[in-house]
């Protein structure tokens, strides 16, 4: 697990700091990060074909909270903005 975590806080950190939302990220990827172990396709101390596996979920994952991140601002620029 600590692994996993390692990965997505190098990878997640960057475009976010929440630490909820951080371990949202870190729960929905640990059955992916634990699949090929568990079917033996990668071994236990292989990070790198680990991270391979993750990559493309891990990719989905930060465009995810990208898109909620510049929703959240938008939104609070809108209620900046004078009332008329």
């Amino acid at each position: 697990y600590s692994g996993l975590c390692s990965l997505v806080l190098d990878v997640v950190f960057g475009c976010c700091r929440d630490l909820r939302e951080i371990g949202k990220v870190s729960e929905r990827m640990l059955p992916v990060y634990l699949e090929p172990l568990r079917d033996g396709s990668v071994a236990r101390g292989d990070a790198l074909a680990l991270y391979k596996h993750l990559r493309p979920h891990l990719r989905t994952a930060v465009q995810s909270l990208y898109r909620r991140s510049q929703v959240c601002t938008i939104i609070w620029w809108f209620y900046q903005l004078p009332s008329t």
